[in-house]
């Protein structure tokens, strides 16, 4: 036997019958896990149908009790998938009270991400073992891909609800700091007319240059990228989907230097353009 395999995955039974139990005495705790959890998170399949009926009466403004959630169960499954009434009036009372249930909820989902580890874990441990025709770099990023997609939904979820009262000081403080600040409020971008449209690039900010193929997105990108680093001395990260690194450096080079792109590419570069070449070569590597 294969002890291993015989191991249940974490989970709780408690914490999960605490969350149900408090949603049940309290249907207004909703709001404290609705962010926090969702159905497929219960390890047990009866509570993942509890929750689900809960969730379906209370986003139809319906009160959830042991008998509403009763009913709008078996209007989808059997009364026995859930243990029948008398385990919904089990969890009920034995749910001494809600002021707890973030924590629980927030323990089930810490579980659930573990089961989700655990089974992409043997997913990647069953095709490693027999590759078949998935090349090594292919599952590499296969995994990579399904971890990130479970690491994102943590972070999703670790993304509260903020009160405003907690958030006011700092605004104020920001305003009066752009107040007594003189000139441009954000950074530089290189471009003076955009610059004054834009107060600069600002933090938190997500800035979407678009337009038709060819058309320099690329270049205008990469010279502001050139600007920020060398002369606001700002570290700058540059990720491309469709560029070489090589291609992307050679296009700063020829910016900052004002050096022809052919001639960097050809080699056939004069006397002039080996100076400016060397220049900007110089710029790049004691600011970046």
């Amino acid at each position: 036997m294969d002890i291993e395999n015989t191991k249940l995955p974490p989970h709780s039974v408690d914490s999960e019958q605490s969350v149900l139990g408090g949603l049940l005495l309290h249907n207004q705790a909703w709001d404290r896990v609705v962010d926090i959890l969702n159905t497929n998170d219960f390890y047990q399949a009866s509570h993942r149908i509890i929750y689900d009926a809960i969730v379906t009466l209370l986003e139809h403004d319906k009160p959830a009790d042991i008998l509403t959630v009763k009913e709008q169960v078996i209007k989808t499954h059997s009364e026995e998938s859930i243990g029948g009434f008398v385990y919904l009036a089990q969890i009920a009372d034995n749910t001494p009270s809600v002021s707890n249930i973030e924590a629980y909820a927030k323990h089930v989902r810490e579980l659930s991400v573990y089961r989700q580890l655990i089974t992409i874990g043997r997913e990647i441990a069953d095709t490693a073992f027999q590759p078949k025709n998935i090349e090594v770099n292919e599952l590499l990023d296969l995994s990579e891909k399904k971890i990130f997609e479970i690491a994102e939904q943590v972070i999703r979820n670790k993304q509260d609800v903020t009160n405003i009262k907690d958030i006011i000081k700092d605004v104020v403080n920001s305003v009066h700091e752009m107040q007594e600040k003189k000139g441009l409020k954000g950074t530089e971008t290189g471009f003076s007319q955009l610059d004054k449209l834009t107060s600069g690039l600002q933090n938190g900010d997500l800035v979407i240059i678009a337009g038709r193929p060819s058309m320099g997105k690329t270049a205008l990108s990469m010279n502001i990228v050139e600007h920020v680093a060398i002369h606001n001395s700002i570290p700058v990260a540059v990720f491309s989907l469709e560029m070489p690194t090589e291609q992307l450096v050679l296009r700063m080079i020829s910016s900052f230097g004002r050096i022809d792109a052919s001639k960097l590419r050809d080699g056939d570069m004069t006397e002039v353009d080996w100076n400016s070449f060397n220049h900007a070569v110089r710029a790049f590597e004691e600011n970046t």
